[in-house]
């Protein structure tokens, strides 16, 4: 045999030549054939067959995770159903067809486990691939969130329908009639995250939700809102079963300074359990009282100063004292100052000490 002794430059070109043919991008290279046929190609039966070779690269990638690939599909779509292309009708109806076909819910459903398992990139490709196929994949995005198991795949996936409900808002309200409560717990959360007044009034009726998880989302889809409507109903919660619950309405209530809150507040107040509750939730309620009523809440405040010298020491009741002391000197007024002063004389140990360190605080603030 004849031996053929190549050159340093010729060995560099063929080593050059196999980068270049390692590095080429396969998947687009076909993608691109087919999108340049179907450019071109007008006949409907072949038009037809080959956006069926398309739709089976597509299901393929989706299946593998390559939704970076995938979302160029979707994109060759849109281009096609431009008024660029000037495509005729009977064509451009197979195209919304392929769309449609691209995000069928089973298709959608096989990707819950690569979504389990992915990060970073992949997780945004898949995103931009669902928000670029528009409403349509809304109700397989919403089957796809009911059959998630983990948090983190249920969180990306509201995140993915906080930016896709907004073209359909009307469909996530109509399936709050779901049975499933963890559905509609997320589907609130999502609501809330758009931030459309119109949901006030479908979540009205989820207020007394047998599972405090869906309370618990429904107020904070409407503590997330500047509305009217969503601060009356922000009130129901003052009564929630939930503690934490409570405490967060409460403390969302004084912050808003909502005047009407300032009824159901005082009513708290007087019940005959209000000193056996937390400590976390009666500081709450004496602070949202004295940022709404300010001086008119000092009468119904000032009464917890009026403890006796008890045998036995009654912590609850001196733990009250101190949360109406710290209301009366956040208030600050002339008439909360002389509350705070009688309060200093009075002949419990705690509720003196806490109302005389008080007095003696703004005192100091003033100087």
């Amino acid at each position: 045999m004849h031996l053929f002794k190549l050159t340093e430059s010729e060995i560099e070109k063929i080593k050059e030549e196999v980068r270049r043919e390692e590095g080429l991008d396969m998947v687009g290279e076909l993608e691109g054939i087919l999108f340049d046929i179907l450019r071109v190609e007008r006949e409907p039966v072949l038009f037809s067959e080959i956006l069926v070779m398309v739709d089976h690269v597509l299901e393929g990638l989706m299946s593998r995770g390559d939704f970076r690939h995938a979302r160029r599909t979707i994109e060759f779509y849109r281009e096609m159903l431009g008024p660029s292309r000037d495509l005729p009708e009977p064509l451009r109806a197979q195209v919304r067809q392929a769309l449609l076909q691209a995000g069928d819910p089973k298709r959608i459903l096989m990707l819950e486990a690569i979504l389990d398992s992915s990060e970073g990139a992949t997780l945004s490709d898949f995103s931009s691939l669902m928000i670029l196929m528009g409403k349509d994949v809304i109700p397989s995005v919403v089957q796809l969130l009911s059959a998630a198991n983990k948090m983190k795949t249920r969180r990306f996936l509201c995140d993915i329908l906080a930016e896709l409900g907004k073209m359909d808002i009307d469909y996530l309200i109509s399936r709050l009639n779901d049975d499933r409560w963890y559905l509609v717990r997320n589907l609130i959360y999502v609501l809330g995250n758009i931030g459309d007044p119109k949901i006030v009034k479908d979540l009205a009726r989820f207020i007394r939700h047998s599972r405090f998880q869906v309370r618990r989302a429904v107020f904070h889809a409407l503590d997330s809102m500047e509305d009217l409507g969503a601060e009356k109903l922000l009130m129901h919660f003052i009564s929630d079963p939930d503690s934490s619950t409570r405490i967060s309405a409460v403390k969302s209530l004084g912050r808003r300074n909502i005047r009407e809150a300032l009824s159901p507040l005082s009513e708290v107040l007087s019940a005959e359990d209000f000193h056996g509750k937390e400590l976390a939730e009666k500081r709450e309620i004496f602070d949202a009282l004295s940022r709404i009523g300010g001086d008119a809440a000092v009468p119904q405040i000032r009464a917890f100063l009026k403890g006796r010298w008890r045998l036995l020491k009654d912590v609850k009741v001196e733990e009250t004292a101190c949360c109406a002391v710290a209301a009366l000197q956040k208030i600050a007024t002339p008439t909360a100052v002389e509350a705070l002063r009688e309060g200093g004389r009075s002949s419990n140990r705690t509720i003196r000490e806490a109302c005389n360190k008080a007095c003696e605080a703004m005192g100091a603030a003033r100087r």
